[in-house]
C-alpha cells in the first residue's frame, strides 16, 4: 500500500474583502498552503477546493492562476462546511483507491502525518 500524506494546508483569512475576488483569494491560500508544505506547484497531483457560491468549476478557474499541469482537481460546494467536507472527501478516495484501509483515511490528519518524508506535528 503507498503511503498519502497531507502535506500542507492554507486559508486566506476568514471575512468580507470587496476588494478581492474569488480568484485572489483562492490563490492566497493556494500560495500559503505550498509554503507550509514546502513545494513547488508542479509538485501537487491533486486540488479539492472548498467554495461558496462561486459557480460551477470554481476550483479550476482558481487553479489556473497558479498554472495548468493537467492535475485533478475535485470542487466541493456545501455552504459553510465546503472545506471541511473537500478535506472529508479527499480522506474517502484515499479509502476507496485502497491506498489507506477503509476507515483509516482521517487518521492521516490526525495522526499529525503531514509530510512525505516523515511526522511533523499538525500546526497549532
Amino acid at each position: 500500500m503507498r503511503e498519502v500524506v497531507v502535506v500542507g494546508a492554507g486559508l486566506h483569512r476568514y471575512g468580507v474583502f470587496p476588494e478581492k475576488n474569488a480568484i485572489e483569494l483562492g490563490t492566497v491560500a493556494i500560495q500559503r498552503a505550498l509554503d507550509d508544505a514546502g513545494c513547488q506547484w508542479t509538485d501537487i497531483e491533486a486540488v479539492y477546493c472548498g467554495t461558496v457560491r462561486l459557480g460551477m468549476s470554481a476550483g479550476h478557474s482558481i487553479c489556473r492562476h497558479i498554472g495548468t499541469t493537467g492535475l485533478a482537481i475535485t470542487n466541493v460546494e456545501n455552504a459553510s462546511a465546503s472545506g471541511s467536507s473537500a478535506v472529508i472527501e479527499e480522506f474517502v478516495y484515499y479509502e476507496a483507491l485502497g491506498l489507506v484501509p477503509e476507515g483509516e483515511g482521517v487518521k492521516l490528519l490526525c495522526d499529525e502525518s503531514t509530510a512525505l518524508t516523515g511526522r511533523i506535528p499538525a500546526k497549532q
